[in-house]
């Protein structure tokens, strides 16, 4: 990583910043391996964000990007101040969120308003700013409220309703969750999380085992032929799950938390490619995040059953490593009309991502701390 010359675009999820999460994490525990080359990475990194506009989302631009430094300085990794940064991007952004708001509702939180809305949680403008459009362009279906988003990035023009985490609903109720907490006395919040939880949990299949889910890759409205959603942190019942248990701790909801536990223990036992479409090793859609998901809701709930869930999910991103022109042996599935495998140096779905879960495994009995990076993936 440090010996590339060129940061291939700034992004926490997609670029250079996901690779200096890396490189932090992997230093703490490696430190007679740094030759300055961190020091050096980040330097081009901040370069790159003050020599030239950055967009603003949390996958690709300064939301993300704010939000690793954010991680990296209060967890004692990275000491630098970039409250200068932050301030002279944060008109923009806010500009940013309204506009994404106002142009057909891109409530998407990895490329549009809730990233930015989530990385400023704890400012009340923002806060304030996110709750009024999301009141305001929220349908209501009677106690439920939902917003419509366009369902595919490659026809445009199809739009509908999605309760995944990373471009839909439960992407949504996660930032709402992060808010409550920050604003317990902005009733609007609470109300907005109350009623987009509704819409969730009518999406759900009434004959999971038939079906082989819980829930559909974006909502049954949307979805009406009934297909079994993959096991991901993307889409289908492992992002669901997360935003839906956030959910009950912030409402002091226990029926919720229970019907969220359920939902994950139904999702342990999906383990073949036909029933979890978990081809590669990858966080956002591969056996890392499987993995990751099981270990959080382990931590969250004690029940051993996920503890071996996400055994079993470790021991499958291991096995992925079989490639002898991959990047530690690892290649990732890019499904097309021709799919292929490639190498991806990423953090969301390339080989950065599978080294940070990897190393966390590893440091998981010295370090308390070794999984703190995952609430960059909300994991909260």
């Amino acid at each position: 990583m440090c010996k590339s010359d060129s940061l291939s675009g700034i992004g926490l999820y997609s670029g250079a910043f996901g690779r200096l999460l890396f490189l932090a994490h992997y230093l703490q525990y490696h430190p007679e391996e740094n030759n300055g080359c961190f020091d050096r990475y980040a330097e081009q990194c901040f370069d790159a964000i003050c020599s030239k506009p950055a967009i603003h989302t949390y996958c690709n631009g300064m939301a993300g990007v704010l939000e690793c430094l954010r991680h990296l300085t209060r967890s004692g990794r990275l000491e630098v101040d970039y409250s200068e940064i932050e301030e002279q991007y944060k008109p923009h952004l806010l500009q940013c969120l309204q506009r994404d708001f106002a142009r057909d509702g891109d409530y998407d939180l990895l490329h549009g308003a809730m990233g930015v809305a989530y990385h400023f949680r704890e400012d009340e403008t923002f806060a304030a700013e996110t709750a009024r459009w999301l009141h305001r362009t929220a349908i209501c279906d009677g106690d439920r409220l939902k917003w419509q988003s366009t369902l595919s990035p490659v026809e445009k023009g199809i739009r509908g309703y999605n309760i995944c985490l990373s471009h839909g609903i439960s992407g949504i109720v996660l930032v709402l969750c992060a808010l409550a907490r920050h604003h317990p006395a902005n009733t609007e919040i609470t109300e907005l999380l109350r009623g987009a939880v509704r819409y969730i949990l009518a999406q759900e299949y009434d004959d999971p085992e038939v079906c082989g889910c819980h829930f559909p890759s974006t909502s049954q409205e949307s979805q009406p032929q009934r297909q079994a959603s993959r096991l991901a942190w993307c889409y289908g019942d492992l992002g669901v799950a997360v935003a839906l248990w956030n959910a009950g701790k912030v409402l002091d909801d226990e029926t919720l938390k229970t019907k969220t536990h359920e939902v994950i223990l139904h999702a342990a036992g999906r383990r073949t490619l036909r029933e979890t479409m978990a081809y590669d090793a990858g966080l956002c859609h591969g056996s890392a995040g499987v993995a990751m998901i099981f270990h959080y809701m382990y931590r969250q709930t004690g029940d051993e059953r996920l503890r071996a869930a996400c055994d079993f999910w470790h021991e499958q991103t291991l096995a992925h490593a079989r490639w002898e022109d991959g990047i530690a042996g690892y290649k990732f599935f890019f499904p097309s009309e021709q799919p292929e495998w490639r190498t991806d140096l990423s953090l969301l779905s390339g080989v950065t991502g599978v080294g940070l879960w990897l190393l966390s495994m590893q440091h998981e009995a010295d370090d308390s701390a070794a999984f703190d990076w995952t609430e960059l993936f909300f994991m909260l």
